[in-house]
């Protein structure tokens, strides 16, 4: 039986990556509802080619052009829009799995719905455990919520965690694989400009981002990500 899937920020890089692996594996899995903030072009070609049954935008006058667009395609996803219709659409009974792809605060509200439902979570938003990490373990062990991380430093850890119990690990090491100043000289430090800053060599991500990249700050989130997905103390990371 094919597992119903929702992608929360499905025009982004992990919901565009995520569509690629279901259409591989269309036997197992569904696409129930594809959603985006403003994306419109986007998310109805996507619409096109998944056919979901919901299709979710933040803003009502988005909402109605996305129908307009998918009516001329003769596409018959349902239109949803604003926060109370994300909310009730993850905590759907017909849903067994939520990738939580939204990026940064917004995120935030969808993906404690998702974990209260008791749902399958597929996490690419980190900030909602740097926010409220404890809580959301917590609830996610209360409904029977299954957290499984997407970030491939976390997701790498979770698979071998899979296969080891935590008891047995003394300690985590959370790789970075080189933003724009990785041969950068250290004297060259005090010129660096703010574009070269965005400028990232791999990933094209939004400004917050780039900088937190650039920065390092990226990968004290992630240790705090790691602590609470792994139940690790802050001397193990």
């Amino acid at each position: 039986m094919k597992k119903n899937v929702i992608i929360l920020g499905s025009t982004g890089s992990i919901g565009i990556n995520t569509l690629e692996v279901v259409s591989n594996n269309l036997d197992k899995f569904n696409i129930f509802a594809l959603t985006a903030n403003s994306s419109i072009e986007n998310l109805s070609v996507q619409c096109q080619k998944f056919n979901p049954a919901y299709a979710h935008v933040n803003k009502e006058e988005d909402a109605k052009k996305l129908s307009l667009i998918l009516n001329n395609f003769h596409v018959k996803s349902k239109i949803l829009f604003g926060r109370k219709a994300l909310n009730d659409l993850v905590s759907a009974s017909e849903v067994d799995t939520v990738v939580c792809a939204i990026s940064g605060s917004a995120g935030l509200e969808s993906s404690l719905h998702a974990v209260k439902s008791g749902k399958r979570i597929l996490l690419a938003n980190k900030e909602s455990l740097v926010m409220c990490g404890k809580l959301f373990m917590d609830l996610a062990k209360k409904n029977k919520a299954t957290v499984l991380p997407v970030d491939s430093e976390h997701n790498a850890l979770h698979q071998c965690f899979s296969l080891n119990n935590k008891k047995f690990i003394k300690n985590i090491i959370l790789t970075a694989s080189g933003g724009p100043f990785l041969n950068t000289n250290l004297d060259e430090f005090d010129n660096i400009t703010i574009d070269q800053a965005l400028d990232h060599p791999t990933w094209n991500m939004g400004k917050k981002i780039s900088i937190d990249s650039a920065t390092m700050m990226n990968k004290g989130l992630e240790i705090i990500e790691a602590m609470y997905l792994f139940e690790l103390e802050l001397n193990q990371v």
